[in-house]
This record gives structure tokens, sequence and C-alpha cells, in this order.
């Protein structure tokens, strides 16, 4: 899911796939649960859990299992998150062939806000990017 500007409250991002292949080129993947899009977004009282996001390749990224937020070629600039609430939990992120893979929970290029949220228990790691 694309998502942004505005807010989601009370609801459940959880059980996403978003996958990629180019066994010659280059792929990009990004946002397994949801692709923070178009700034700003937050999320209230709202868990991310159990999305993933895989790309195999020549070349490229797999960026965030729970949540992706980067400026994308010919897409959306991406911006502020911020969490409230909000439980980033068992996600995953990889890549295959020469991909790389960074953001198991997180993968952001922005700095975020954080209020009574954890985001842990990601593979393989919780938060990557200039962001965290």
């Amino acid at each position: 899911m694309i998502f942004g500007p505005g807010s989601i409250s009370n609801s459940v991002i959880e059980g996403n796939r978003v996958s990629g292949a180019s066994p010659h080129g280059t792929v990009y993947v990004i946002g397994g649960g949801i692709d923070a899009g178009a700034p700003p977004m937050t999320l209230r009282n709202t868990p991310v859990s159990g999305n993933t996001a895989k790309a195999t390749g020549g070349d490229g990224s797999a960026l965030g299992g729970g949540i992706g937020d980067a400026a994308e070629p010919n897409g959306p600039p991406g911006g502020l998150i911020t969490l409230d609430g909000s439980k980033v939990t068992n996600n995953t992120v990889s890549g295959g062939g020469a991909v790389k893979a960074k953001g198991g929970g997180v993968f952001t290029t922005f700095k975020f806000h954080v209020t009574n949220s954890a985001i842990s228990g990601n593979t393989p790691d919780d938060c990557s990017g200039k962001g965290c």
C-alpha cells in the first residue's frame, strides 16, 4: 500500500507481501507492509507485523519489510513518519542475487517520530537508513 499524506488509526497492517525479480537487471522493492509515499504519515495504535519485502536480481534493493520511506525513482518523495502507540514487529526484508536488503522493520531516509511504540524482532534488522 502506498500511503500519505494522512493517518491510519486503530487498524492492523499484517501479513502483506511485496516481491520483485529481474534475473539480469535491476530490481527495486520498498515497503512490504506500507510504503510511506507522500509525507506526512501517522500511524496511531496500528501495529505493523508479519509483512515481507523480497527482491531478487542482478542488482538492486529491497527496503523496509514493515515500513518503507524513501524518495522513489519516478514516484512519491517520502518524508516524515510518526508512530504513536504502533508496534513494528516480526517483519522481514530479503534480497537474492546481488540485491541489498535493509530495514526489516523500517527503512527510512528521513527522520521519524516514535512515541509509545516499539520496533523489534524484525529481520535482518529493526531499522536502517539515515533516519534511524
